[in-house]
């Protein structure tokens, strides 16, 4: 148990630290010192060997005098993100971070349990799959495999894509309530991609409406040239959207006219992934 426990916070710890790392990439100057550190007190049980630390090491590692550190310690304790041992008196990782690292858990359990079933679609139709989920308002990539036809797409695992204008984000937006819908039009815009991208609120919410009656989502070149998508969702035991998967071709391979064929295996993959997930 204290094994798996250990497991989930680094995982956690991981996902605060890459958070942090693209924030710092993405060139903002604004970071708040204190969060920073506090960040920093919780990654050091990942880059330590120890599973405890004392008060002073955690002040020599981190080069901060012992009054800021009990402070952010003390914060940190209060919301069980570290605990303080009664054996030693030294601090370590507390079981707020293994409830969160669950979610990402649940999230890599997601993928691991995905990967088969979009390799097979991908050596049936020689075309690219992604697996994505709804991460701050846009379509966050956790898996792609690439097919063998020719044709490039943009999309990278860890980066992210708009909703509005892609298959996948489509199916993820669908799943949301109408206060959310309007809330991430109004704070993300609808901006336009190409001739095709659905620019207009009423008409992207007509859509939103149609994927959720037929279970499907298409993206007909609404975010690149030539490119076609067909996306379905993924459901968790609960009957909650938490995935969506997609597959991506050129016009000449995915069209209106042949999409069915692939909506048709799109469904029946992403059911048999929600049956995994213990969906019923």
């Amino acid at each position: 148990m204290l094994l798996n426990i250990v497991k989930h916070c680094i995982l956690m710890l991981n996902t605060f630290q890459e958070t942090d790392r693209r924030k710092m990439k993405l060139g903002e100057k604004k970071i708040i010192q204190s969060v920073h550190r506090a960040i920093e007190i919780l990654t050091l049980f990942r880059t330590q060997d120890q599973t405890e630390l004392s008060l002073t090491e955690i002040s020599c590692l981190l080069s901060l005098n012992k009054s800021t550190v009990f402070h952010l310690i003390s914060t940190l304790e209060q919301s069980n993100f570290v605990e303080k041992t009664s054996r030693s008196g030294k601090y370590r990782l507390g079981l707020a971070l293994f409830s969160l690292g669950n979610i990402v858990g649940g999230q890599m359990d997601l993928r691991k349990q995905a990967i088969p079933f979009l390799k097979n679609i991908v050596e049936k139709f020689h075309q690219t799959v992604h697996l994505a989920i709804l991460d701050q308002d846009q379509a966050f990539y956790i898996e792609k495999v690439k097919g063998t036809a020719t044709i490039h797409t943009s999309s990278q695992v860890g980066k992210y894509k708009p909703l509005h204008c892609t298959a996948i984000g489509k199916v993820l937006m669908a799943s949301l309530t109408e206060d959310s819908i309007n809330r991430i039009i109004k704070e993300k815009g609808l901006p336009r991609f190409t001739p095709s991208t659905i620019c207009e609120p009423e008409q992207l919410k007509k859509e939103l409406l149609t994927i959720r009656e037929q279970g499907y989502a298409l993206d007909n070149t609404e975010i690149e040239p030539e490119l076609f998508c067909v996306a379905t969702p993924i459901r968790d035991h609960s009957g909650e959207v938490v995935a969506a998967i997609s597959i991506s071709g050129s016009l000449s391979r995915i069209s209106i006219s042949n999409s069915h064929i692939y909506v048709q295996e799109l469904k029946k993959v992403s059911h048999e992934i929600s049956l995994s997930l213990g969906y019923k």
